[in-house]
């Protein structure tokens, strides 16, 4: 029966007689009977998910924002003093508000509930004595699981019997290099999961050979499991953007409450009506909060998601968007993200010629060399009998459908004979299974008529066993087992893994391989290959060195290894620092913090290193993006700034972890989506620059009209007009507005840079200026023309959203003048402009309209005043991006 993980015994430690009898099955599995019995006790075998709170728990979440309190505050004003329009109007800013906030939260919750789902397999177990499959979900303790090469583990098991078998645990253990699989008993009681050589654990992957065990764990009990949990109780880091608008809110409501407070006391001490000075506050609070805004972020971000989709990037949660423009630091691995983690053949040695093959990767295209000459590999003997031996002495497998089957080693040894399209199916009689204690693998094949022996792994060992070796031309020669292992060394010292292949022909009457002899094989040739980087990453890396981005390369290969790919894709330069994980692992947290400006590559580390890295680079104040496809990467995933999960190759866990899920697992995509995440930054303080003014431009409107005891230039219910309709359809375009040149040849922005940087600042000034000044123009205009107060604040409204129009132009760039933009690529601008023009229309001439917005119909003579106010505020905006490009270094964007 099932047992609670803290009651579990050491099952590595534990002979496979006694986890059968403690877990009560036996050869012929479990009966039916007593799989239900043990399923309606402890479950399915699935992951649990992470609690999703309730639904009120999640508007009060959207609710609980400082300038929300402030328009409730304002609606509940209005409502008192009987404005009951504009407290209509108030709470459904309210509401749409929160509406927009939950149907995000919402769409997050779905998106990991559809990552939970991603991957559902078979397996393969035995029960009342019948071997069957069944869906992976189904499995309990004590059931007898079979496998064999390409299948996922799905469950933690405890090895019976194994052939060979070797299980990829990278995902779990970042152990790049399949591990050997053993059933003896082990006596280290506090083993970690890589050290427990008799188990295979849930989402591993068996790579090579068969085996059989007993299911000890299921669900929530798995190793997996348990680091999933570690994952979901991590803290959330708040990103950059959400700090900057926290910050913002706060400027934003001590502005409200300052001239709140300026216009009840200015008020009371003039001898205002007291309605009148309430009606005035919550004028100003209306004005100064932009009640379009979240809203405004929201589209924006959304508009950057779509945009990095677009590009293999996919966002799992809108702010990360921003996150990327800041990244000053990208940690990556190295297998699949900064190479192909396809294993390919560049080198062939046959014992007196060398040669080259080109292509990359899993294709079947490529080109042999020797001596920079391009040959035929079949009319050269021992080239050809090299691949084709090769591919023989071989479990993978390549599917019609480019898929592959089998250890990555033994793909690319397939892959280099169909390059050459040799024939390579032969009848296998019998084989010896590669095995680390041996360090060879043999099979014994029929080859026309012939019986033959092939054989292939280690060099040292290969060699050992060969007393000739084939020459060029097919005849035999003497092995010269020196210059053999000399260019084996040299192959391994630029990153290459070798293996090298002998065959032996045997009589006719040899049946099986149990008495192999050791010796009497003829040397055929050496096989060197590495995981190529892939061919854009060198260019992104470059483009991430000229927009000031640091890469780290944190992986689990060799020192070797790693150096050679870094110096390739210039992440490092020869005869700089190279930190192992033996290193890491006797550094103080002080002494790696100490280190880690100045380190480029990590070798040999773990996924506990990559976390502490992490940590230590965020300590220097840096903005860390992450990449990972392990369970254990999820931590690191969760301490960065931004995780980055592979979406091929990463695991359900890792990509809950993470904040986007690159859908090709290429490093290339990372720095497409930095440059959309600087696009949609660059977008978005556009659209503030745009809208803040505006809200200035009122606020101040208002209080400077109580204060010369003038009649109110706006009404609340005229301000969220402006605020809420025109502004909005007048901003959204500006997020649509076009990349500007050179995004990744500037630096990242500072963790504490403000939202709005000097520059727009003394823009606000001259707009909200401006458009002050311009409004009481408009006002006493027509005061003194003898409109109406009404008419006088439509007109006023009116000059406002005229300013709004033109100044959309300017604000496409902050440093371009006007006319010397591509004026027409953005065509939204100009649905933008016309749908405004229309919406004011029908508030000004619709009778409609007027009873609810109390506006009346301007005469066409008074558009005139209207435009040229607007024409002053567009030619003061263009005149400030003129004299600021004099003076401001560099006429850099903000």
């Amino acid at each position: 029966m099932e047992r609670d993980a803290s009651k579990s015994p050491e099952w590595h430690g534990t002979t496979a007689d006694e986890v059968m009898r403690l877990l009560g099955t036996g050869a012929l599995g479990l009966s039916t009977e007593e799989v239900e019995s043990r399923r309606a006790r402890y479950g399915y075998n699935e992951l649990g998910g992470e609690k999703r709170s309730g639904i009120f728990k999640a508007i009060y979440r959207q609710i609980n924002q400082l300038l929300i309190y402030i328009l409730l505050l304002a609606a509940i004003i209005t409502a008192a003093l009987g404005h009951l329009i504009d407290t209509a109007v108030i709470l459904a800013v309210v509401l749409a508000n929160v509406i927009i906030g939950l149907a995000q939260e919402l769409k997050a919750d779905k998106a990991i509930e559809a990552l939970d789902k991603l991957v559902v397999s078979d397996c393969t177990v035995v029960r009342d004595g019948q071997r069957i499959t069944i869906p992976s979900k189904e499995l309990v303790v004590g059931d007898m699981v079979f496998f064999e090469s390409g299948n996922k583990i799905p469950a933690d098991v405890r090895l019976i019997y194994v052939k060979g078998m070797k299980v990829d645990e990278a995902l779990l253990t970042g152990e790049s290099v399949p591990v050997d699989k053993t059933v003896e008993s082990l006596n280290c009681p506090a083993a970690s999961p890589a050290e427990k050589t008799n188990m295979v654990f849930a989402g591993t992957l068996v790579t090579y050979g068969r085996g059989r065990g007993v299911v000890v764990a299921t669900s929530n009990n798995t190793e997996v499991s348990r680091i999933s949990a570690c994952m979901r109780e991590a803290e959330e880091i708040e990103t950059p953007l959400q700090k900057r608008l926290s910050a913002f809110s706060i400027y934003l409501s001590g502005a409200v409450a300052i001239l709140a407070i300026i216009t009840f006391v200015g008020g009371l001490l003039a001898g205002q009506d007291m309605v009148f000075i309430f009606l005035a506050s919550v004028s100003i609070a209306v004005a100064v909060i932009p009640e379009g805004l979240p809203a405004l972020v929201t589209i924006a971000l959304a508009i950057g998601v779509r945009g990095m989709a677009s590009r293999n990037a996919i966002l799992r949660n809108l702010p990360s968007v921003e996150t990327l423009g800041s990244t000053t630091v990208i940690c990556s691995d190295k297998t699949g993200t900064l190479t192909m983690n396809q294993m390919t053949v560049s080198n062939i040695f046959t014992g007196d010629a060398e040669f080259i093959i080109t292509g990359s990767g899993y294709k079947k295209s490529g080109e042999f060399f020797h001596n920079g000459q391009q040959i035929s590999p079949q009319l050269i003997p021992a080239l050809s009998r090299t691949l084709v031996a090769g591919a023989i002495c071989n479990d993978a497998s390549l599917k019609h459908d480019g898929g592959i089957v089998g250890d990555p080693t033994e793909v690319a040894l397939l892959v280099s004979a169909a390059k050459a399209g040799l024939e390579t199916h032969l009848e296998r009689l019998d084989e010896i299974p590669f095995e680390s204690e041996i360090q060879y693998m043999a099979t014994m094949n029929i080859d026309a008529s012939r019986r033959v022996i092939y054989l292939k792994g280690m060099p040292e060992k290969i060699v050992a066993m060969c007393d000739s070796a084939m020459a060029r031309d097919g005849s035999r020669q003497e092995i010269d087992g020196k210059l053999i292992l000399a260019k084996a060394e040299e192959m391994a010292s630029n990153a290459l893994r070798v293996i090298a292949i002998a065959e032996k022909e045997v009589p006719g009457d040899v049946k099986n391989l149990e008495n192999m002899e050791i010796g009497g094989f003829v040397f055929l040739g050496i096989q060197g290959m590495n995981d190529p980087p892939r061919p854009e990453v060198i260019e992104a890396v470059k483009q991430c060195q000229d927009a000031r981005i640091k890469i780290v390369m944190i992986t689990g290969d060799h020192r070797t290894t790693a150096e050679a790919i870094a110096l390739k894709l210039g992440i490092t330069e020869p005869g700089s620092k190279i930190i192992t994980g033996s290193q890491l692992e006797i550094m103080t947290d002080q002494e790696l913090y100490d280190i880690v400006p100045n380190c480029s590559v990590y070798a040999r580390a773990s996924p506990i290193h990559k976390y502490r890295i992490v940590q230590q680079l965020r300590k220097h104040g840096e903005v860390v993006a992450v990449t990972g496809d392990g369970v254990n990467d999820a931590p690191a995933l969760k301490a960065a700034d931004i995780g980055i999960a592979m979406g091929m190759a990463g695991t359900d866990v890792t990509k809950e972890a993470a904040d986007m899920i690159l859908t090709d697992d290429n490093f290339a995509t990372i720095v497409s989506a930095v440059e959309e995440g600087r696009h949609t930054y660059s977008n978005l303080q556009k659209m503030l620059a745009f809208i803040i003014p505006t809200n200035i431009g009122q606020a101040l409107a208002v209080t400077i009209a109580i204060l010369a005891m003038l009649p109110l230039p706006l009404m609340p219910v005229h301000i969220l007009w402006v605020n809420l309709v025109t502004s909005v359809t007048c901003t959204i375009p500006l997020a649509l507005e076009g990349k500007e040149p050179g995004l990744l040849r500037k630096p990242p922005r500072s963790p504490k840079a403000p939202l709005l940087g000097k520059r727009i600042i003394v823009r606000l000034i001259i707009v909200a200026a401006t458009m002050t000044i311009g409004s009481f123009i408009a006002f006493n205009y027509a005061i003194q023309v003898g409109y109406s107060v009404e008419a006088a604040r439509t007109l006023v409204m009116t000059t406002i959203v005229l300013m709004e129009l033109v100044c959309i132009f300017s604000t496409r760039s902050f440093v371009t003048p006007a006319i010397s933009k591509n004026f027409f690529s953005n065509r939204w601008v100009f649905v933008g402009v016309g749908f405004t023009l229309f919406l004011q229309g029908c508030v000004v001439y619709l009778p409609v309209m007027n009873r609810l917005f109390n506006t009346v119909p301007i005469a066409p003579l008074a558009w005139l005043p209207i435009i040229l106010i607007a024409l002053a505020l567009f030619l003061m905006v263009e005149s400030e991006k003129v004299i600021m490009k004099h003076y401001a270094a560099g006429g850099g964007e903000p």
